[in-house]
């Protein structure tokens, strides 16, 4: 794989991540706040594929990498309470 190769997937990885975003606040009617906690989830990875692609520095791309982390425990725990809620 090129470097020019590799900088068209990570684009476009980025860009289908933000598309990821978009849809997912389309469903912000059934899912609540989750569908925001799953939406910043997606802006962050995008974010992550973006700062690699521009060699970022690495702290940046770590903090990043940790409210991903953070937003995707926050949704898991968000689900399962509204699951315990509807049973």
């Amino acid at each position: 794989m090129t470097d020019a190769q590799y900088n068209l997937f990570l684009s476009i990885g980025a860009w289908v991540c933000a598309l990821g975003a978009i849809f997912n606040l389309f469903k912000l009617k059934s899912r609540g706040n989750s569908a925001f906690l799953l939406s910043a989830a997606f802006l962050a990875l995008g974010a992550i594929l973006w700062m690699v692609r521009i060699r970022a520095n690495e702290s940046i791309i770590t903090v990043i990498g940790v409210v991903l982390v953070v937003l995707l425990v926050a949704d898991v725990i968000l689900r399962s309470r509204q699951q315990d809620k509807l049973r």
